[in-house]
């Protein structure tokens, strides 16, 4: 199914001018629920099959009056576990794990999230206030403007080994003739250079068993990677791999 564009997304932070107020919200790794035309749906307007057992009638009727929220359950893992079951225990997800994003033509979201309110927000005010929210164990920050949000996360680097390689498609998947990414065992490496790209579809089969350094967002419970991965740099000073965060 096609993803929805009915509903507010957010830009990722990396430093931009913020002006006018902005509300500073805790970033939570939960699974977003949109109430669209009668029916309870993820952004990729998909029904989850275990959604209308494991909500109770409350957390249904929540997400009904604001219409966009965010199930949270204190892990990813523990949010949508129930959600893609087809029979989880019922009515394990209330109305307390539920947390308004957005109704409307304003913006709003859980005052259990709210960190603070700013005017003209700079980076030297929110990295650190990112930094503290990730100590507390939020996924990050969100900032929120009349016209805008922004969600702001920490990077991360690993050194991984390179298992393979993959070529490039168009939308209509017709090959590009240069290199898709590289495979490795947590997952694709998906984020490069143009020039890269083409530099590295010369016989890429030669760096299968190398490793590379790359950066990402953070890992599922499984211990892949989690969103898109930018490769950095080969890394031929090292042999074990590492990674700066851990599942």
């Amino acid at each position: 199914m096609a993803r929805r564009t009915d509903f507010r997304k957010a830009n990722t932070y990396k430093g931009q001018k913020i002006k006018g107020i902005a509300d500073i919200s805790y970033k939570i790794d939960g699974v977003r629920i949109l109430y669209r035309d009668g029916k309870f749906v993820t952004r990729n307007n998909k029904v989850p099959p275990g959604l209308d057992k494991a909500l109770t009638d409350e957390a249904k009727e929540h997400i009904k009056a604001f219409e966009d929220c965010e199930i949270f359950k204190g892990t990813f893992h523990k949010s949508n576990g129930p959600l893609q079951q087809h029979n989880p225990d019922v009515g394990c997800i209330g109305v307390e794990h539920v947390f308004p994003l957005h109704y409307g033509e304003n913006h709003s979201f859980d005052h259990r999230l709210m960190l603070d309110r700013i005017t003209n927000p700079t980076p030297e005010q929110i990295w650190p206030m990112m930094e503290e929210a990730v100590k507390l164990g939020y996924e990050g920050l969100v900032v929120r403007t009349d016209d805008r949000w922004y969600r702001v996360k920490p990077d991360s680097t690993a050194d991984v080994i390179i298992t393979g390689w993959f070529e490039q498609v168009d939308k209509n998947k017709n090959p590009k003739g240069q290199l898709g990414g590289f495979t490795t065992n947590y997952g694709k490496v998906t984020a490069f250079k143009e020039e890269k790209r083409v530099e590295l579809w010369d016989n890429p089969q030669q760096y299968v068993g190398r490793m590379m350094e790359v950066q990402y967002k953070e890992l599922y419970d499984t211990g892949n990677f989690r969103y898109c991965v930018t490769f950095l740099r080969f890394r031929d000073d090292k042999s074990e791999e590492a990674f700066d965060t851990k599942a």
